[in-house]
């Protein structure tokens, strides 16, 4: 009988591990047959080579958004890019820009930016 309390416990923690290691059987009803929205026509190859094909994917993207424009770079530089994000904050579209506080080319880029009221 003295013996009988340790054993309880320890079934009692395997059990506990058991369910809580062995995750979860719900499939979740996108996993499976549903293909990510595409963002841009840019294949796989040109995201590392073309630079130019790049820029031009990204002002159609810009030119092309409805709702909200989210940006995460390391430096933005571009002058047509920059005024084409301020043009569409100012008709109406959301704009969010995360930047590299320590890149030299965001200093301007994020004093334009904020006096435009943009979120930087």
């Amino acid at each position: 009988m003295k013996y009988c309390k340790p054993k309880i416990v320890l079934i009692s923690i395997l059990i506990i591990l058991i369910v809580a290691l062995s995750g979860c059987g719900i499939i979740l009803p996108f996993a499976k047959n549903e293909a990510p929205d595409r963002v841009s026509d840019l294949s796989a190859g040109s995201i590392f080579i073309d630079a130019n094909e790049i820029r031009s994917q990204t002002i159609a993207l810009l030119n092309n958004a409805q709702r909200a424009i989210f940006i995460e770079l390391s430096a933005l530089d571009d002058p047509e890019i920059i005024n084409l994000i301020i043009n569409r904050s100012h008709q109406g579209v959301e704009v969010r820009i995360l930047l590299d506080q320590w890149q030299r080319e965001n200093a301007q880029t994020v004093k334009n930016l904020k006096n435009q009221n943009i979120s930087v």
